[in-house]
């Protein structure tokens, strides 16, 4: 356990961030600087909620843009609250998503979360943070902040432009233990 734990430190849990790496896809996405892809990608380098010393604040959302991604990133929390990963999986995973990363091995990455870091049990639907990104590929990075019953989790939800609905990655790190888990953490 205590090794687990460590490693779970150290590296960044992540299923899968998926990129594509073909010519034809490149290519394709080679367009004009009047794209409507790009002006999404373009218009914020990131933006979020809260402030350099908080982040896990609520405030009002007026980025047009991003208010379905947040609406799909809060209905993915709700479904982590609920302890709900296979809705998760089979609602929200793309289907390249799907053929890297199995169900049953969600559901022992979901279990390791747990063993960790303890049950979800809440989060703030109105705390958001976006990172639009064109790595050849257009993405828009959400990131929600889960309090967990040992620790605060960073769940990164990675979403391809062309489809706000499906996730192409989905990633977690942490973003502090809580206080009466510190020394466990720090013994290990």
């Amino acid at each position: 356990m205590g090794r687990k734990f460590k490693i779970f430190f150290i590296l960044t849990l992540c299923l899968v961030y998926m990129s594509c790496q073909s010519a034809d896809f490149a290519d394709k996405t080679k367009k004009s600087a009047n794209n409507d892809e790009e002006k999404f990608v373009e218009s914020a380098i990131m933006i979020r909620s809260g402030t350099l010393e908080d982040d896990d604040i609520e405030e009002p959302m007026e980025h047009e843009q991003y208010k379905g991604v947040l609406e799909i990133s809060n209905k993915i929390c709700d479904q982590v609250l609920k302890d709900d990963y296979d809705y998760i999986y089979n609602k929200f995973f793309a289907d390249e998503l799907v053929k890297a990363v199995t169900l049953e091995k969600f559901k022992k990455i979901k279990a390791q979360i747990i063993q960790n870091f303890g049950e979800a049990k809440t989060y703030k639907k109105m705390q958001w943070f976006f990172i639009p990104s064109n790595i050849g590929r257009y993405l828009i990075e959400s990131i929600k902040i889960v309090h967990h019953e040992k620790a605060v989790v960073y769940y990164i939800f990675t979403f391809d432009k062309n489809d706000l609905t499906k996730l192409i990655g989905f990633h977690m790190k942490v973003k502090k233990l809580k206080e009466s888990h510190e020394t466990t953490a720090k013994v290990l």
